[in-house]
């Protein structure tokens, strides 16, 4: 969605931090994790994603990010 431009990242600090500060990792079998550092934090991260997927599979994607804007 952030590719796309349909969405925005709110210019919060926490946030922004947090978003900043995540790693992905390669396991076992290629499969990749993006988690935050040890001793880190990504609660508000998660908190963005999992709000963004609930708004797209609600199809109220565009309403909510109009709302949000406002």
């Amino acid at each position: 969605m952030f590719a796309q431009g349909s969405v925005a990242i709110p210019a919060d600090r926490t946030l922004l931090h947090e978003l900043r500060c995540l790693e992905r990792r390669t396991h076992r079998g290629a499969r990749d994790s993006v988690d935050h550092p040890l001793g880190g934090r990504d609660d508000w991260a998660n908190a963005m994603a999992g709000a963004l997927v609930a708004a797209r599979e609600m199809d109220d994607l565009e309403v909510w990010i109009r709302c949000g804007r406002d």
